[in-house]
């Protein structure tokens, strides 16, 4: 049994899950509450984007360990993956139970409740993150979050944090602290932040405001030969432009 829990382990890490999955199953075969088989079998699932399957076996693996906040805050991701975001959010502030520092819990129920519109929520757990981002507590978990998410870096887990906690200061009529979350991006780098400068200042009556970061994000899609998409930005300035007080 260990011999093959190992050689799917290794299939596993190589990211070679269809195969680590038939390994796995001949050890649930084996041992019905075999835990460490099932918590890799509904992780593979996730991996595969296979979520159905991903919450059938957290679920039978979080009862067998129903201490392991870690894997209570996958299987909330896995139901927010079937647009299940209630039950994520009751997933996610039950792991937050068992550890009150589990940033990756505040985060994802802070994105689940962002889903739901709820954006009150949504933004107390976005702020609660962005605490510990800023007195530097965070650094681990971000590069732990990033395991997780292949496709994301460290820095891009930040962009998205201040990003979604930018539209929820927006929607709760929070204007002065999103933009204070544009200019962040801005500094960071990010053109997103232009776009979403630009947006608080045509609500603002700020068209000379707006107008100049649309002229610049047109500068990245144009470095990044992105023609259409320079284009129609160039047009929404010259629109801009043409309001009176742009000047």
């Amino acid at each position: 049994m260990n011999l093959l829990l190992e050689s799917a382990k290794t299939k596993h890490q190589l990211g070679d899950y269809k195969n680590s999955l038939k390994e796995l199953e001949q050890l649930v075969n084996l041992s019905n509450n075999h835990q460490e088989a099932l918590k890799l079998i509904a992780d593979c699932h996730y991996k595969m984007g296979t979520y159905e399957k991903a919450v059938e076996f957290y679920r039978k693996y979080v009862q067998e360990a129903p201490e392991d906040y870690e894997a209570l805050v996958d299987l909330g991701c896995s139901e927010c993956n079937l647009g299940r975001f209630n039950k994520g959010v009751e997933l996610f502030s039950l792991a937050i139970s068992k550890n009150a520092k589990l940033s990756a819990a505040y985060l994802n129920r802070a994105f689940a409740s962002y889903n739901r519109k709820d954006y009150k929520n949504a933004v107390n757990d976005f702020e609660s993150v962005l605490r510990r981002f800023r007195s530097g507590e965070l650094n681990l978990e971000l590069a732990e979050l990033a395991k997780k998410h292949a496709n994301l870096s460290p820095n891009d887990i930040i962009d998205n944090l201040l990003i979604y906690t930018s539209a929820c200061y927006d929607n709760l009529q929070r204007h002065q602290e999103a933009i204070a979350l544009s200019n962040e991006l801005v500094s960071r780098g990010n053109p997103i932040g232009f776009y979403l400068r630009a947006h608080y200042a045509v609500q603002s009556g700020d068209h000379k405001q707006a107008a100049e970061d649309l002229q610049t994000l047109s500068g990245f899609f144009r470095d990044m030969q992105d023609p259409e998409m320079e284009k129609l930005i160039k047009e929404v300035v010259n629109k801009l432009k043409q309001v009176k007080g742009s000047d």
